[in-house]
């Protein structure tokens, strides 16, 4: 069931707890309330109808259960894959409704952002159909029982646009602070906390703080496009000393490095450990952001970032991510080994002998500040019987909507290769285990290729490339998949304590 639970994490809000100072809130364009109320029953139904289909096909490839439509193989697939799977399905079967002729009156453009806000600012909107509203969330109840129902209120469009000098952006960064303070309470295992605050504070850490949606439907003068950002909080570990005693648990923000399960081969290289916000100021507004960007005119792509980074202390009011401060990325440990081919002439193997011992004298850390994965399938018309194979979309590394630097560091006690690294443009300090700790950053991919390992990295890439193409589709999306269970098996466990 963690795929139809993360579903509905990513496609609804679901505040738990703001101070009183705010409330949860969303907000649709005015003038959206005023059109027929049919359209927006086929805009609910071409939905609804999409969601089921991605749900269903994808659990009778997995082992459809009629308890569990996401299937039984499904952690063995892999959380963020299933998930893919059913994003698929579903974004197929709303692009062959919109061809079909009958589809009915649909809204042109729907603009949404959720957050908390003071109650001034949801004044300050214009008002609502309330008879509208009540529809929309006895439709919503119908396909969620049990989801939490907040306000619905009009706001002009240019204050819902994704940027601009008039968008909503300073009251939702005043609603965004206070969700970090009441996450932040419970960053120690400080027992003065109230339970309930300590379980609400739990499950805001795992929830979004804000998201955004601008849809415009196809039309005969416009392609159609839908554009979405997720604004989640830093990652935060759940620590407890008795797990029986919810008094006990409290949030760690971050991830000290840590050596994953099984090693991640991409190629010539072996992603080993992980970490996040270790030795970051933990003051600062961490953030993870993903937006969205299909073109309904291409059925075969959809692109996402997310960035790593923090909301922007230049512009106090702002909703931008800065994602230039190194100790907010993601960072990979990675190892270069250039593994021999049998049947790789003597020459090579021992070049990639060579390689291997060179780059066994460095660590060297891969930061992800932004990651581009382009989602791509094979079929291009959604009225078409395809496969299954050819529907579902592949993860696509896409380098340029990704911004990754490099870290290259040594420990030595010798003073001779302390100035050799030195040389090189490596900064040398005292270490703590070793006399010395080099290192040295590269802000691009380009940086390292021409670098100090110049020569061996040109001859491992060139030689693999298309090797470490196809890995980095994978073995990227496999590093998701990992982050991606451990948070929402914790968001259920606080959710399902919250209840009982």
């Amino acid at each position: 069931m963690k795929a139809i639970s993360m579903v509905l994490f990513l496609m609804s809000y679901l505040p738990i707890a703001v101070a009183a100072d705010y409330d949860d809130v969303i907000f649709y364009n005015e003038g959206l309330d005023q059109q027929p109320a049919k359209c927006f029953y086929h805009l609910f139904n071409l939905f609804s109808r999409s969601l089921t289909q991605g749900l269903l096909v994808n659990g009778s490839r997995t082992g459809l259960g009629s308890k569990n439509p996401t299937g039984k193989k499904m952690r063995a697939s892999g959380l963020y894959f299933q998930l893919i799977n059913i994003v698929s399905l579903a974004e197929l079967e709303f692009l062959r409704q919109l061809k079909q002729p009958n589809t009915g009156c649909l809204p042109d453009e729907i603009m949404l952002q959720t957050g908390a806000y003071a109650p001034s600012v949801i004044r300050s909107a214009a008002t609502n159909d309330s008879e509208l509203t009540d529809k929309i969330n006895q439709a919503f109840e119908l396909l969620f029982p049990g989801i939490q129902l907040i306000q619905l209120h009009a706001m002009p469009k240019h204050r819902l646009a994704l940027s601009g000098s008039d968008a909503l952006d300073a009251e939702a960064r005043a609603g965004i602070d206070d969700k970090y303070r009441q996450i932040n309470s419970i960053n120690q295992a400080d027992k003065n906390v109230a339970l309930i605050d300590r379980l609400q504070a739990l499950l805001l850490a795992y929830t979004p703080l804000t998201n955004q949606l601008h849809l415009k439907l196809p039309s005969p003068s416009e392609a159609g496009e839908l554009n979405a950002t997720v604004l989640l909080p830093a990652f935060h570990q759940f620590v407890t000393e008795n797990f029986e005693d919810p008094n006990t648990w409290h949030l760690q923000k971050g991830q000290p490095l840590v050596e994953l399960p099984i090693p991640i081969k991409i190629s010539v290289i072996n992603i080993t450990h992980l970490s996040y916000l270790a030795g970051a100021d933990l003051s600062q507004t961490q953030v993870i952001q993903t937006d969205i960007n299909k073109q309904f005119d291409d059925p075969s792509q959809l692109s996402t970032i997310i960035t790593f980074g923090r909301l922007s202390q230049t512009d106090g009011d702002s909703l931008v991510v800065d994602h230039s401060f190194d100790e907010d990325a993601l960072v990979l440990r990675v190892n270069l080994a250039s593994s021999p081919n049998p049947n790789d002439p003597l020459w090579i193997k021992g070049i990639k002998r060579q390689i291997t011992l060179m780059a066994k004298k460095f660590t060297i850390d891969a930061l992800i500040h932004k990651l581009g994965i382009d989602l791509t399938r094979k079929a291009q018309d959604p009225s078409a019987d395809n496969r299954f194979e050819d529907v579902i979309f592949h993860p696509r590394f896409s380098q340029a909507n990704s911004n990754i630097s490099f870290r290259l560091q040594q420990d030595t006690n010798f003073r001779y290769e302390r100035n050799n690294l030195t040389s090189l443009g490596f900064s040398c300090e005292q270490g703590t285990q070793t006399r010395w700790h080099c290192e040295r950053y590269y802000r691009t991919w380009k940086g390292l290729y021409s670098s100090t390992l110049g020569g061996f990295v040109r001859f491992a890439v060139n030689s693999n490339i298309q090797n470490i193409e196809q890995a980095l589709d994978e073995e990227l999306s496999a590093v998701l998949d990992i982050l991606l269970d451990k948070l929402v098996t914790t968001a259920d466990t606080i959710s399902d304590r919250l209840k009982n």
